[in-house]
């Protein structure tokens, strides 16, 4: 088995650098060329510039394109994903990439860092021979928020709920309505959160309310399970059509503490003023066989802790969070 680690040291990069500076500029996509990944100014999106690389092997081809992703095209109106941390080293092996970055990665805010995962991922799983790619942090694997580390990822490990890939991303700040310890009161929270832009707004809030609560101080109210089969608005009703696990609460959580998670949080949006909850289709179901759905719901917020006046003061449930400075409610 060859296994050998590239490193990539300082001369060669400021060699590529050099080059790159005399001559790069966005190429008419030709066969051979490769879409380079950097990020928009406003670090909302990823977008794409072609460039035909010069090295005859994937190890140096590899090499070659972080040294394009370490640098934006003159000109570009763009930000290089690979800025503020280095790649110490990589092996390819059996079609796997590994790259060993410092520490400086993981200074990074989550959705800067997601989307600089994928501008490095998309641009290198074009070279032959690089299948899938793991990154590392000074020799760690790098893993997700649940602990879980990010292993073989390919372009298609980007895209999110609505089957897109995340160059659609946009970012937001929900309004969300989880449940307290009893199960006997909402808590509102606030989640900062990266989205498909083809994705609606009323479909996404249901989807964050079956995902559930990123804090370990607010608790699901929906089962997990829960299958959407459609969310609709019109004339300010929001028609969530949910699947029949739906109607089986979590444990902790009252059925009209679940009902209610979904109204109030749905009701945060502009557009929304009243909820019908359909199950399969049918607005005849029984919540837990205690709560009558055919009705449709208004937002209720004396079931909220703490509830004073119009709106009580949001907790954070910013797991998924913007940097500090942009996550205040």
């Amino acid at each position: 088995m060859n296994k050998k680690a590239y490193r990539l040291p300082v001369l060669l990069l400021a060699l590529l650098l050099a080059l790159s500076a005399c001559g790069q500029r966005p190429l008419p996509r030709t066969e051979g060329s490769i879409h380079v990944f950097y990020l928009n100014k406003a670090r909302t999106t990823i977008l794409s510039m072609d460039y035909e690389p010069e090295s005859p092997t994937p190890q140096e081809t590899i090499t070659e394109l972080i040294g394009q992703l370490t640098r934006v095209p003159s000109g570009a109106d763009a930000v290089a994903p690979v800025t503020g941390f280095a790649l110490r080293s990589f092996v390819l092996e059996e079609g796997i990439l590994t790259l060993n970055f410092s520490a400086g990665y993981q200074e990074m805010d989550t959705i800067t860092e997601t989307l600089v995962r994928a501008a490095i991922v998309d641009t290198l799983t074009q070279v032959d021979g690089v299948d899938s790619v793991t990154f590392c942090v000074e020799g760690n694997a790098l893993t997700s928020p649940d602990g879980k580390p990010y292993a073989g990822m390919t372009a298609e490990s980007f895209a999110l709920s609505s089957g897109t890939n995340i160059r659609n991303y946009e970012r937001t700040q929900l309004h969300l309505y989880f449940c307290d310890e009893s199960g006997e009161n909402l808590v509102y929270v606030t989640r900062a959160i990266i989205y498909n832009a083809n994705i609606s707004m009323d479909r996404l809030v249901v989807e964050q309310i079956i995902k559930g609560p990123n804090s370990t101080d607010f608790y699901p109210t929906v089962n997990p399970d829960t299958r959407i089969i459609s969310v609709t608005s019109r004339d300010r009703v929001c028609y969530v059509n949910l699947g029949t696990e739906f109607l089986q609460t979590e444990n902790r959580a009252k059925p009209e503490i679940a009902v209610y998670s979904l109204v109030n949080s749905l009701t945060e949006l502009p557009g929304v003023d009243r909820v019908q909850i359909l199950i399969d289709g049918s607005a005849e179901g029984v919540m837990a066989d205690q709560l009558d759905l055919s009705v449709q719901f208004e937002r209720n917020m004396s079931l909220v802790e703490g509830y004073r006046d119009e709106k009580t003061v949001p907790a954070q449930d910013g797991a998924e969070g913007l940097p500090e400075e942009e996550a205040e409610p």
